[in-house]
């Protein structure tokens, strides 16, 4: 099995109002956004810009 971990945990479970399992669950993210997520370029409105930028035929 692999020891690199890709993820990281930033924040745990909550538990629910009945003491029971947690209403929520824990929150992941990709270990280069554990301390958030980097700014988009200016030039990006949407996700679509992403695709019609890198694609020179469209």
């Amino acid at each position: 099995m692999a020891t690199d971990r890709f993820i990281v945990e930033v924040e745990k479970g909550k538990e629910g109002v009945d003491g029971g399992s947690p209403s929520v669950g824990s929150v992941y993210r990709s270990i280069y956004a554990k301390d958030g997520f980097p700014e988009p370029a200016d030039d990006l409105l949407s996700c679509w810009d992403i695709f019609r930028l890198d694609n020179s035929l469209l």
